[in-house]
């Protein structure tokens, strides 16, 4: 469970270039347990946005504000009606609570420790045993570097499957393989032997290609690791750092505006703590933005505004437009230009909890797909590379990687797909995906434990009788609906939306048997219990509707 706050924003496709860990709100009945800590504790909050409350739980309490990825002064704990753990903190001259599942406690191990993420032993103990020999790998030649495991809510099946809709991850036509194309009916219409395109010379990419980039052990090396890189700031974050990305651009020194002459160094880490945008982040989109020397009429002052991220400045006169939006902003000196620009990135993505390359383009975080920035499915990669050349060359930084852990996943890594003039061999004629034979992994949270289980199939298998036929359906892997039981409304529903176990409230068990019938791991068979697990009344039954439940019992 995180108690948080979570936007939607629309979608922004581009093609060049928090959490939602939830533990499972098991239904104990427990008395309110208050413990008591011998001393205050200092813990760092991994979240874009927790809420602090004047209760522990969400039941009974009011939010007074948020924390994001900050160091609190814990000073006892309890656990609420459920038994979930909150901390009790010290917060605005006050004592209030926060969720106990997304605050790391630092330690008094002699073992150097960074921001309140605690020890590297820690860090790495938090890790699946499939992600630990990668991650000591990377530490062993970046010391400083901090590994925050990130378990999301949902399995590795599930978040390939919701790529797959709505033409969310594409491949293009142009460069890359027939192999890597789905063959899903909507995308490739085997009469004609055509592809579908889109937004442009794309088509839909093919699942094991999607399975390949969105398995983060596939990138968890010293050339690709950047696209876990933490965007939001720290406070970890050094001018050495920024230094180190600047290199002998004009970022290295100085200039002058109306408010003075200032070092530019100085005013991006000012940028960063107002923003909450990482300063390594700001510099190297001002590297990519602008000129090495500087000398651009977008930002020299020639016209009295400053455009340092080159927003509007496109068309036919790229620096008339460019100039004409930072006076509307009202832009007319340097650090309102950077700052402007900042908070613009910020509240696109970053407070949504999407603070990495990966998190941008896979959208595991919130449960709003649609809400990724570009649709090519290696586009996380490219963004990583160029990070990695503006801030890889220093062994001594220090970089928060924000790794996902899905729930389930497979055990090993998927390899990279084969590049041939051949049809996709993970699809059958009829264009259902093909399940992988490996088997998965049930992570276990803070331990690194796991349990050896039998692949689940991407898509839904045919039902093995008439009654889950009738209820359920089967899917063929492609296209908006397929995969997802299909529900038909009656004008008298017998349950609540949510109420999917029938017992007359939504609570966490309707979350369980939502995502379970998803799963195919117990199919939900009555017809009314079905249509109540149909949450947001789309017509089928998919992680929307767990995700609509949940938000029902956080009270969001």
């Amino acid at each position: 469970m995180k108690d948080t706050k979570i936007f939607s924003n629309s979608i922004r496709l581009i093609f060049l270039g928090t959490l939602f860990s939830i533990a499972v709100l098991f239904v104990c009945f427990f008395t309110p347990e208050r413990v008591y800590a011998a001393d205050t504790m200092t813990g760092y909050v991994n979240a874009s946005e927790l809420n602090v409350r004047t209760k522990p739980g969400t039941t009974n309490s009011k939010i007074v504000g948020t924390l994001s990825y900050e160091t609190v002064t814990i000073l006892g704990s309890e656990k609420d009606s459920s038994g979930n753990l909150w901390y009790r903190i010290s917060y605005n001259g006050g004592e209030y609570y926060i969720f106990a599942g997304y605050v790391t406690i630092q330690t008094n191990e002699t073992e150097s420790e960074s921001s309140g993420y605690g020890t590297y032993k820690q860090q790495l103990k938090s890790f699946p045993v499939s992600y630990r020999s990668l991650i000591k790998k990377i530490h062993e030649e970046y010391p400083n570097y901090i590994f925050v495991a990130d378990y999301v809510d949902f399995s590795f099946d599930e978040a390939v499957y919701q790529q797959t809709l709505d033409h969310r991850k594409l491949v293009s036509m142009s460069y890359d393989a027939v192999s890597w194309r789905s063959l899903s009916p909507d995308c490739y219409n085997r009469k004609t032997k055509k592809w579908s395109t889109y937004s442009g010379n794309w088509t839909d990419a093919g699942i094991d290609v999607i399975e390949y980039y969105m398995d983060p052990r596939n990138f968890l090396n010293t050339r690709n690791m950047f696209i876990f890189a933490q965007q939001t700031y720290t406070g970890a974050e050094t001018k050495s750092g920024v230094k180190n990305i600047a290199g002998n651009s004009f970022l290295a020194g100085k200039y002058t505006d109306s408010t003075g002459t200032h070092s530019y160094i100085d005013t991006i880490m000012k940028v960063a703590k107002a923003s909450k945008v990482s300063p390594y982040v700001i510099a190297a989109t001002l590297r990519v933005e602008q000129p090495t020397s500087g000398q651009s009429p977008l930002i020299d002052g020639s016209y009295g505004y400053y455009n340092f991220f080159n927003f509007a400045a496109s068309g036919s006169d790229v620096i008339g437009n460019g100039i004409a939006y930072a006076k509307k902003q009202g832009w007319d000196t340097v650090y309102k230009s950077i700052l402007g620009g900042a908070q613009g990135y910020y509240n696109g993505y970053l407070k949504y909890g999407q603070d990495t390359y990966f998190y941008k383009d896979f959208n595991v975080v919130n449960g709003n797909f649609d809400h990724q920035y570009a649709q090519g499915v290696y586009d996380p990669i490219g963004s990583g590379i160029f990070l990695r050349n503006a801030i890889g060359d220093d062994k001594e930084a220090t970089v928060v990687l924000r790794i996902p852990v899905y729930t389930e996943m497979p055990a090993e890594a998927p390899g990279y797909p084969a590049e041939t003039s051949s049809l996709n061999p993970r699809y059958t004629k009829k264009g259902a995906v093909i399940a992988r034979t490996s088997t998965t992994i049930t992570t276990a949270k803070g331990s690194g434990s796991t349990t050896q289980t039998k692949t689940e199939p991407l898509t839904a298998e045919e039902p093995k009788n008439k009654d889950d036929d009738k209820n359920s359906g089967s899917s063929s892997g492609s296209g908006k609906n397929s995969g997802n039981s299909q529900t038909k409304a009656s004008g008298n529903p017998k349950y609540k939306a949510g109420d999917a176990n029938g017992d007359g409230k939504v609570s966490a068990l309707d979350y369980i048997a939502v995502k379970n019938h998803i799963m195919k791991k117990k199919i939900i068979s009555d017809a009314d219990k079905l249509e109540a697990a149909d949450a947001n009344k789309d017509g089928k039954i998919s992680a929307l509707d767990y995700i609509r439940i949940k938000n029902k019992i956080l009270k969001k």
